[in-house]
């Protein structure tokens, strides 16, 4: 792949890219600094361009591992001594990652299995949200950065079985929530599908709306397998004028190669919408939600999200989901057996706010 010149990063960029340490840090690592930060072209990727710190140095200095502390995505990529890759060609899927809203009619008359029981949704709980594709947490906050990490899930068939090919996704993104207004949605994740008896397993990003929309996800970043530890961060910094479309960054980790390998391409986009969500779904293909594979449960921890990122030093804090405004479960309802049924649930939020599962529901029939 081409590299192109360090002296071409943008105003927007450097801000970006000043401001990667902002957990609590060990006292000493090889730490690129913006001017060192090296770009790479990519292939099929709408424009974005791969980011990767010179040989033997990373973005930010190595986590130090602290009790009740969340870790940092480049800083335990750092401790991990990752690497980052300076090649990608992107395939374009034609799944994407809306959200689809259900209708009042199909919520009130959704039907829950005994198994489990939903933490929201319910008429005593106004706070709980549902959808035709996304299950998990949003919090209404246009944020300037947002993690999680998560050990990717084992996709099974259900039984019975209600479909031909199934279909998981699970990732943290910036705007796109309900009551988001009319801003970009941002997000980085992973996948895991079944086509038969196949299961295909891979990262992805996509950009829903505005400069960059990338019209469907795009997969990116390293080999994947089940039961791997992943992470992904995105972040988005506001332009410099003269500038007028801002800078997006998403990362996505394989912690558990050898050695850990990341991918972090950056791109203009326009601002993202005023939330953040971090979410297991049934992706969409022509709009239309597709049938949600059975995913077992899986568990989003290491949460961390900031409102400034603005390369002007480091923030004093990043916050937990609980630290968001109105704080709002998210629940996934498809139609299957004649009858509106949960089949993906948000569990209760850890007590500092770091960490909640989402659990498959097997429909009734």
């Amino acid at each position: 792949m081409l590299l192109v010149h360090k002296r071409q990063i943008s105003v927007a960029l450097v801000a970006l890219l000043a401001n990667f340490t902002f957990f609590e840090l060990g006292s000493a690592a090889e730490v690129a600094v913006p001017n060192e930060i090296l770009r790479y072209a990519t292939e099929g990727c709408n424009g974005a361009v791969l980011l990767a710190p010179p040989p033997g140095k990373q973005f930010a200095a190595p986590s130090v591992l602290r009790a009740g502390k969340v870790e940092g995505f480049y800083e335990k990529a750092a401790r991990l001594n990752a690497v980052w890759t300076t090649s990608l060609k992107c395939t374009s899927t034609g799944l994407s990652h809306k959200l689809s809203p259900i209708t009042a009619t199909a919520q009130t008359t959704a039907s829950h299995a005994a198994r489990i029981t939903p933490t929201a949704n319910t008429s005593s709980n106004n706070n709980g949200l549902v959808s035709n594709n996304w299950s998990g947490y949003q919090i209404s906050d246009s944020a300037q950065y947002t993690q999680a990490g998560w050990t990717l899930p084992t996709v099974v068939k259900p039984s019975p079985v209600y479909a031909s090919n199934y279909f998981s996704s699970h990732w943290t993104g910036i705007g796109g929530g309900y009551s988001s207004g009319s801003g970009a949605l941002v997000q980085a994740g992973t996948s895991a599908h079944l086509y038969g008896n196949t299961p295909d397993y891979y990262f992805w990003y996509e950009i829903v709306g505005g400069v960059g929309d990338t019209s469907s996800e795009q997969t990116f970043g390293p080999s994947l397998s089940p039961g791997d530890s992943v992470g992904a961060g995105a972040t988005y910094t506001p332009p410099v004028p003269p500038a007028t479309t801002g800078t997006t960054t998403l990362g996505v980790c394989n912690f558990s190669l050898s050695p850990a390998t990341c991918s972090n391409l950056s791109l203009s986009t326009s601002a993202p919408g005023n939330s953040t969500e971090w979410i297991v779904e049934a992706p969409s293909s022509g709009g239309i939600p597709l049938a949600i594979a059975d995913y077992g449960s899986l568990t989003f921890g290491n949460i961390c999200w900031t409102s400034s990122y603005s390369g002007s030093g480091p923030p004093s804090s990043c916050s937990s989901v609980t630290d968001g405004t109105s704080v709002q479960s998210i629940d996934l309802v498809q139609y299957y057996f004649g009858m509106n049924q949960y089949v993906s649930i948000a569990g209760s939020l850890s007590t500092d706010g770091t960490s909640f599962p989402v659990n498959y529901q097997n429909p009734d029939h």
